[in-house]
Formats: C-alpha cells, sequence, structure tokens
C-alpha cells in the first residue's frame, strides 16, 4: 500500500503523468483496485473499513513529502506474478514484497 501511494505521488510529480493525485489514479488501465468508484457503503465494515483506516494517514504522510520512499522515484509496478510486455525494457528500481518497482520505461 506504502509503495503504490508512492508511485501516484511520484507520478503526480512527473511531467509524464497528469499533476492531480485525482487524475493520475483514474488514469485508465493504471491501477487496477480503482477500476470502479469508491462509495461509502463499502467502506463500512470488515477489511475495507481496516485498509481504509490505515490508508488514509498514510496517503496524507506521502502526500505531503513526510514519509520516505521506498520505491527510490519508481513510476511504474506490476506484480510478480505476471511479466508485462514493457518489463524488460524498463529501468528496475527495487522489488518490494510481491511487486516490482522501475524509474522509467526505456
Amino acid at each position: 500500500m506504502r509503495a503504490v501511494g508512492h508511485v501516484i505521488r511520484n507520478r503526480a510529480i512527473s511531467p509524464r503523468f497528469p499533476s492531480d493525485v485525482t487524475d493520475v489514479i483514474f488514469q485508465p488501465n493504471q491501477f487496477a483496485v480503482w477500476e470502479g468508484p469508491i462509495s461509502d457503503p463499502e467502506l463500512t465494515s470488515g477489511p475495507d473499513l481496516r485498509a481504509w483506516r490505515v490508508a488514509l494517514p498514510l496517503a496524507d504522510a506521502i502526500l505531503r513529502g513526510c514519509d520516505p520512499d521506498p520505491t527510490r522515484g519508481a513510476l511504474y509496478y506490476h506484480t510478480q506474478a505476471v511479466l508485462p510486455y514493457w518489463a524488460e525494457e524498463a529501468s528496475r528500481k527495487t522489488v518490494i514484497g510481491a511487486h516490482v518497482f522501475y524509474v522509467t520505461l526505456d
């Protein structure tokens, strides 16, 4: 969650992507979890509520620049369970958990 938050912030401050975090998040086919709208009823109980309670202060710290970037500036990532066509041409930066993070696509 933290690493993906940093990818979103890194994109928002990169000239390659929209400068608004919301626009970055809702770019088509970029962040699978955001494929549909978030509605309050989905966040009122269970694991979604627990994740939301972790995500809010974390997102605030990331967006304020108060959280160190574990991705070291990554703009792209994917799970190790897949190998996107672009991954072999990308500049790999780091692996965090089950995800590989990249700074640029060469």
